[in-house]
């Protein structure tokens, strides 16, 4: 049954996210273009975020329902914009919500998708949220999405899609990124919402804010640090690309949205892992950094897992006073083959390869399920590594107060591309400048035998 079931949702998101597609359905004539979208975001119980992204600016508008005999509501933009964002909100908790995005106020639908809103907060119900990252490559990403896509026809109630990062390789560029990542991506946010975490190659704050908006600020400099409740998880992203200080407005935010979250599943993801023996791990002074500045806050917030990217692989830890730290970065990019340094007494695995994950949340446990490329034929991908974490969780008694100073700075690896352009022309001038120096000399050695 694998076949029709991805026939199904390749047909859903090229409806959803095709702009040839939806204006062929649709009749639309002379529209803005739709370069990707409609797709939601900041999943809460109430509601979310849907957007979408077209090649000219325009006002546009949602239209929506919960339920199969709800009746349709309609939600107006501001004003004309590329990167479009209607807030939903008034929706019923856990609620099916069957979404329109609108060329113009009262106009034609440009695509549509469908998502659930975020349960209550007493809501023991099993969910089941899927993990990738570091996805950069049309192919590679492709052919992850597509497993995920047929994983998640299979689960009873997908919630929705944790992304750790470095959607695109080009990620400063809006029309790039909805061909890099918006259009593979397509049959898996035709059906459920995305958090997205920011990686080092989301350089340009503009794009990224235009894809992922929010609704507020989070009352500090790091606009990309926010929260997500669902039900009984409490999930907290953090920009690792801002610098960071012990007891600053960044760590105290953190520190206040971990104790409000007692009694729930707590879970951090950060694009740059604070453990990996990949090649950006403990050997890089950053990553020490990073832990060395977030090992007490998780402790002390009774932290169930952390999240990451970064390096194109997979990894799990043991638990690491009581948290159990993930890297997922194999979401499409070149696979990192060889790890950066040996066994680490801290590694339960590694395994260089594409992958994602599945963590079901499910009253007393939380399970993650990871997913390779199958290795026997006939196969698309296999399940290779799985663990439970239990709710109660070995945290030592840790006292903030005390926690070291520690200052965390990530120096960008993606280059300014005005920068490279300097330095190289720098570089080749320097080295004419030189050549012709040398020429000088040779032409002013006297001959041998006469004086200089």
């Amino acid at each position: 049954m694998r076949a029709p079931i991805l026939t199904v949702l390749g047909l859903t998101s090229a409806l959803a996210l095709c702009p040839s597609a939806a204006r062929a359905g649709e009749g639309r004539g002379n529209g803005p273009e739709i370069l990707c979208g409609p797709y939601a975001v900041d999943p809460r119980s109430d509601g979310a975020t849907v957007c979408w992204q077209t090649a000219g600016a325009s006002r546009g508008a949602v239209r929506f329902r919960s339920g199969d005999g709800g009746s349709w509501r309609e939600e107006r933009e501001a004003g004309s914009a590329r990167f479009h964002a209607v807030r939903l909100t008034g929706l019923p908790p856990g609620a099916e919500t069957s979404v329109e995005a609108l060329d113009r106020p009262g106009g034609t639908a440009l695509g549509a998708m469908a998502f659930r809103t975020a349960p209550a907060a007493g809501d023991e119900r099993p969910f089941t949220f899927l993990v990738h990252g570091d996805t950069q490559t049309v192919a590679g990403h492709s052919r992850v999405s597509r497993a995920m896509a047929a994983e998640t026809a299979r689960l009873a109630r997908p919630a929705f899609v944790l992304h750790l990062g470095d959607l695109a390789g080009d990620g400063y560029d809006g029309p790039e990124l909805a061909r890099q990542f918006f259009g593979p991506e397509a049959a898996l946010l035709a059906r459920m919402p995305i958090v997205a975490v920011r990686g080092n190659h989301d350089i340009d704050d503009e794009v990224f804010a235009g894809c992922f908006p929010r609704p507020e600020p989070t009352g500090h400099m790091g606009a990309n640090d926010y929260l997500v409740d669902y039900g009984p998880l409490r999930l907290l992203v953090l920009d690792g690309n801002r610098p960071a200080r012990t007891r600053d407005r960044r760590m105290n935010w953190l520190r206040e949205a971990l104790d409000g979250a007692r009694g729930r599943w707590r879970v951090v993801a950060v694009h740059q892992p604070p453990y990996s023996r990949g090649d950006h791990g403990i050997d890089e002074e950053e990553g020490m950094a990073l832990r060395s500045l977030l090992d007490p806050y998780l402790a002390a917030g009774r932290v169930h897992a952390v999240f990451s990217g970064h390096d194109h692989d997979y990894q799990r830890s043991r638990p690491v006073e009581g948290v159990t730290y993930f890297v997922s970065g194999g979401g499409g990019a070149l696979v990192q083959h060889r790890p950066r340094t040996g066994p680490q007494d801290w590694s339960e695995r590694y395994e260089p390869t594409l992958n994602f994950l599945t963590v079901t949340v499910d009253g007393s446990r939380m399970t993650v399920r990871a997913f390779r490329p199958a290795r026997q034929e006939g196969a698309d991908f296999e399940m290779f590594d799985s663990v439970e974490i239990p709710r109660e969780c070995d945290w030592p008694a840790v006292d903030l107060s005390s926690a070291p100073e520690v200052e965390y700075r990530y120096e960008d690896i993606r280059p300014n591309p005005l920068r490279v352009w300097l330095v190289a022309g720098g570089s080749v001038l320097l080295g004419l400048a030189l050549i012709v120096k040398l020429a000088r000399r040779v032409r002013r050695k006297p001959p041998a035998g006469e004086p200089a």
